[in-house]
């Protein structure tokens, strides 16, 4: 049985998907920079932030930097209530919570800002730890997972990571954490992705997963 859960946030709890695609346009027509396709939207979901600008738009990292604090700023005024939790995932939660089980977030967004979005929902009060970017940028999903299960004094064999994409996937690979792919979510959509995660549980819908959770937690 597992004693913990380590749970992305993006695509696994909420669709922050509009909230996202929004603070991109946004900081297009700031900086005047041209349009992504809406296909290219969706890379910004997982990965560090910064490292999205600097990839999609060719940018220096100078002017990334800038780019980052107008997503933020969109993302923090309007953004976070442009989202939506997953149908089912609040009960879930709750009955989690309730039997005891020690739960974290690891995200790649500001830790302000992940509280910020998940108090919004109501949802914070089930975490016992929420662990999200830091001010200097340094941290990837590994440290932000390690960082959860240190804090919640668990080990890696006796905890779940929840995610929907390769860097979640990643991170639990590199802390030796049983990882369980999301389908419902922005990622894990292809055969190949799935098969490259290592998944140890495939997940489609919020009914198997509270089925999986009901008997393995």
């Amino acid at each position: 049985m597992y004693k913990a859960i380590i749970w992305d946030l993006d695509g696994t709890l909420i669709d922050t998907s509009l909230g996202i695609f929004n603070s991109v346009r946004y900081t297009e027509q700031k900086m005047n920079l041209i349009p992504l396709s809406d296909e290219k939207l969706v890379e910004y979901i997982g990965p560090k932030l910064l490292d999205s600008y600097v990839k999609q738009f060719s940018l220096n990292k100078i002017t990334a930097e800038k780019a980052v604090v107008f997503h933020r700023e969109y993302g923090n005024k309007k953004g976070i209530y442009e989202s939506k939790v997953y149908p089912g995932i609040a009960e879930i939660l709750k009955v989690l919570h309730k039997k005891g089980v020690k739960m974290a977030v690891a995200t790649m967004k500001p830790e302000e800002m992940a509280l910020k979005i998940l108090t919004h929902f109501d949802l914070a009060q089930y975490f016992d730890e929420i662990i999200g970017m830091d001010s200097e940028n340094t941290r990837n999903k590994k440290i932000n997972i390690e960082i959860a299960l240190n804090r919640m004094e668990v080990i890696s064999n006796e905890t779940l990571m929840i995610g929907d994409s390769e860097h979640d996937a990643k991170g639990a690979s590199d802390t030796d954490v049983d990882f369980v792919a999301v389908t419902y979510g922005f990622g894990m959509k292809s055969e190949r992705e799935i098969l490259d995660s290592k998944a140890k549980f495939i997940i489609e819908g919020a009914d198997d997963l509270n089925q999986l959770l009901t008997l393995t937690c």
